[in-house]
Formats: structure tokens, C-alpha cells, sequence
């Protein structure tokens, strides 16, 4: 398969360092991940020396296209690339907001990610998980993405911890959180 651009793709850009896998038994609970907190910084990489995020969500819908559309206008993602896939599917999409990226695709459940990873069941059913992201002002935001039909579960609301945010859900039941609360700073 032909390597793929994206927007701010250069010439000059260093190629991924290359991280060793783990070795050994990764057993251990709290004890092992204070170790390993504790222990050289095993994870480098161009993203973070670039001042991008070195984590980014993965998502699948049902209707992935809709879903790029709407996460777009009701939340203000901009689109990095999309690669279609055959029906009006999609088979890889990389949004931006800010330095932070998700990563989404059409729910295939035949394909190797659709078995272990999916959309949730329902608009109202559980999720074991929720994205947070931060934003420079969580009232605008809030109307944005009401506007756009987000479902609020969460109402706006001053945060004990700083800052100010709300949690919603998107038309195919992922839960998301938005506040201005910035867990590397100040808010």
C-alpha cells in the first residue's frame, strides 16, 4: 500500500523512533506501574517533540461519514485525512482539535478491529469510556454543539477541581467531556 500524506506532511520530517517491546511478565498492578512511572521515559517520540499529543482515540460508528460531518460542525474537529473504503464506508479518519487527534472508522463487525472494538450498543447505553478534551471556553462550546443536536448528560457547570465543562453525547452514543480545565496548566 502507497504511503500516505497528510496535511502537514514535509520532506524533512524524521521518521518514528523505534521502541523495543516489552520484555518479560507485565503482571504487577500498582507496584509494576510505579516502577515503570518511576523508570526512564521509554516512549519518545517526533509527535511529542512536535507538540502534538502522543495519544489518540480510536472510535467506530455505524454511519462514519455522518459522524465526521457532524464531530466537524458541532465540535469543531478539523478533517486531517480520510481514506473511503468501498460503500460508503470508511476506513481510516484522522480529526484534529487543537494539538490532540482521534482516530475513527466505519464499525465493521467481520473486519479484525470490529471484533474488539465498536460503536456502543445505543445513543443510551454504557460506554467504558469517554473522551476529555479542553477548550478555551466551554459556554461557547456547549452551544456549538447543542446546536448541532448533542445530546447534554452532563449539564455546564463550574468544576471543583478548575475550570468549567460539560459532558454530551454524539448521535451514536459516544460520550465525550469538554471543559476548560487543563490538566498540564493552568485553566
Amino acid at each position: 500500500m502507497p504511503a500516505l500524506f497528510f496535511r502537514d506532511a514535509s520532506p524533512g520530517r524524521p521518521e518514528s523512533p523505534r521502541i523495543p517491546a516489552p520484555q518479560g511478565d507485565h503482571q504487577g498492578g500498582l507496584e509494576a506501574a510505579i516502577r515503570l512511572s518511576t523508570s526512564p521515559r521509554v516512549i519518545s517520540s517526533v509527535a511529542d517533540t512536535m507538540g502534538n499529543a502522543t495519544i489518540s482515540p480510536g472510535l467506530r460508528y455505524r454511519d462514519a461519514p455522518a459522524a465526521i460531518d457532524w464531530l466537524c460542525k458541532a465540535f469543531g474537529f478539523e478533517p486531517l485525512l480520510v481514506v473511503p473504503a468501498d460503500g460508503d464506508l470508511v476506513a481510516h479518519a484522522q480529526l484534529t482539535c487543537g494539538n490532540g487527534m482521534i482516530m475513527l472508522g466505519s464499525h465493521i463487525e467481520e473486519d479484525e478491529w470490529g471484533k474488539v472494538v465498536r460503536p456502543p450498543d445505543s445513543t443510551e447505553a454504557p460506554c467504558t469510556s469517554s473522551i476529555c478534551v479542553v477548550v478555551d471556553d466551554a459556554d461557547i462550546h456547549h452551544d456549538r454543539a447543542v446546536a448541532a443536536g448533542a445530546r447534554v448528560i452532563r449539564d455546564l457547570q463550574d468544576e471543583d477541581y478548575g475550570g468549567r465543562g460539560y459532558a454530551c453525547r454524539d448521535p451514536e452514543g459516544q460520550v465525550w467531556y469538554f471543559g476548560t480545565y487543563n490538566p498540564w496548566g493552568s485553566s
